[in-house]
């Protein structure tokens, strides 16, 4: 794949192990050499030979640069690893994913285990995890029990009181069918909670072998 300066400017680099060396900034030439000029942390301008870059890849996603070499990481004292230890959800959720061709994949959103098989990472093909707010029926029940009444029963009770509804209704039903309806109409504040909204991206599974690195984003050990 061919690209041309512009299109690489702005691309996060990569080192070997997963580490971010920074962000590609412009090409430096010399009679024999072009150099990557990255700049790193807090400023700090690296200037990099061409001939460490591993791949180079643009998406709708982004653009990243893998290296050949843990450069970034022996700047921070850290001794590379022939595979990464297993981690959870909390560890890896919303890190950057990138394939072994330096393709942006996604972000992580969990890890999943199982009884006989390695962990799975979840990767959804977004920039960040997407999110949706919805409202939170259980907390609302937390507030109003037993502050406003003293069991749930006797709130349900109510909602189907206040309602004018007649008959038999199970609690779950009452919960999901009149609760919120019943809250709105006596200006009840209902409390709101953050969802995984995943049904409009795409989202792929890879499994803990597969997993080449992990440093400040993880790096997977095929092309996806």
């Amino acid at each position: 794949m061919l690209y041309s300066e512009e299109e690489l400017a702005g691309a996060i680099v990569v080192d070997s192990e997963g580490y971010v060396s920074g962000i590609m900034s412009s090409l430096k030439m010399t009679e024999e050499n072009i150099f990557l000029v990255v700049k790193g942390r807090k400023g700090k301008e690296v200037v990099l030979p061409w001939d460490m870059i591993k791949h180079a890849n643009v998406t709708a996603l982004g653009k990243c640069i893998l290296l050949k070499e843990p450069v970034e990481a022996r700047a921070r004292g850290i001794e590379p690893r022939e595979r990464p230890f297993y981690y959870g959800t909390e560890d890896v959720q919303n890190m950057l994913v990138i394939d072994s061709e330096a393709k942006i994949v996604g972000v992580a959103v969990d890890v999943t285990f199982s009884l006989t098989e390695p962990p799975v990472l979840r990767i959804v093909e977004a920039k960040s995890i997407p999110y949706a707010e919805v409202e939170d029926v259980d907390q609302m029940i937390k507030d109003l029990v037993p502050s406003k009444y003293p069991t749930v029963k006797a709130l349900l009770t109510q909602v189907l009181l206040d309602l004018k509804k007649r008959g038999r209704f199970k609690a779950e039903d009452v919960k999901k069918n009149y609760l919120l309806p019943w809250a709105r109409s006596k200006g009840i504040k209902i409390p709101k909670k953050r969802v995984l909204n995943l049904h409009e991206h795409s989202v792929k599974t890879v499994r803990w072998p597969e997993i080449e690195k992990i440093g400040d984003v993880i790096i997977l050990s095929r092309a996806l």
